[in-house]
């Protein structure tokens, strides 16, 4: 079935992805959308491999910090992969390697080693009040099982047949992507549901963008400073010319 949208006046017409890796990027831009606020994407991609040599690698890994911290196992999947022969194949094998001790271990030390060399990363974790990165994560992967999460282009009845017959619960997460021009991504709007939905707009913007912008200072004392905007929009400088002269914010 092919979708459109219609936004004000403009027609927007369904896009289908040409490879999984273009799709999970413009997902990627929109993880906090979908998984709340507190998340944190890593695509570092760890392997999964049990002592007996089952596993495989996700495309992705997501950690909540929250007052009730989880982790998640990410795949991205196109809606014409064959669901049992690919997706539901991958999810089984990232179940069994998910019960191996020393696959735990590997997951810890390397979300742990990709924290310590990002420093935005870094400053979540202080901002939420973990002053021992390792221990918070050891305990998180560790002593919580993670969420299995399939993130497709479209929906696909045959995947939520075969879903059925696995054990372990599986979240489907449908990102259709809509183009106002059928050749290029420029000017394009999404549809999704997703899994922690964000607050409410902040009543003042200006104090928003200011405590934004104090965070961003801290971890980049260089960055060219401004007045925090009254709108929903803001744009800062980076004082650099091509290829990126500006950040655009926008809640």
């Amino acid at each position: 079935m092919d979708w459109s949208l219609i936004v004000g006046d403009s027609l927007y017409v369904l896009w289908r992805p040409d490879s999984e890796r273009r799709f999970a990027e413009l997902v990627i831009e929109h993880i906090r959308e979908l998984f709340g606020e507190d998340a944190i994407y890593f695509d570092m991609e760890p392997l999964l491999r049990s002592k007996a040599g089952i596993g495989s690698k996700p495309d992705g890994l997501i950690i909540i910090l929250s007052d009730r911290p989880k982790w998640y196992v990410i795949e991205f999947e196109l809606a014409r992969h064959p669901a049992h022969e690919h997706i539901v194949k991958q999810m089984l094998k990232f179940t069994c390697a998910l019960n191996d001790f020393a696959v735990k271990s590997s997951i810890i030390e390397a979300l742990y080693n990709n924290i310590k060399s990002d420093e935005f990363k870094k400053q979540m974790f202080s901002k939420r009040g973990v002053s021992d990165i390792h221990y918070f994560i050891s305990s998180l992967i560790m002593h919580n099982e993670p969420e299995l999460v399939i993130i497709i282009d479209e929906e696909k009845d045959e995947l939520d047949e075969a879903l059925k017959a696995l054990i372990m619960p599986i979240k489907v997460i449908v990102f259709k992507t809509f183009l106002k021009d059928r050749s290029s991504l420029k000017d394009h709007v999404h549809l999704f549901t997703p899994i922690i939905k964000l607050s409410a707009p902040p009543k003042n913007f200006r104090e928003f963008w200011a405590e934004l912008l104090n965070r961003l200072y801290t971890t980049l004392p260089n960055v060219p400073r401004r007045e925090p905007s009254d709108d929903s929009n803001h744009r800062l400088h980076t004082g650099t010319s091509w290829p990126i002269s500006s950040i655009h914010f926008e809640w």
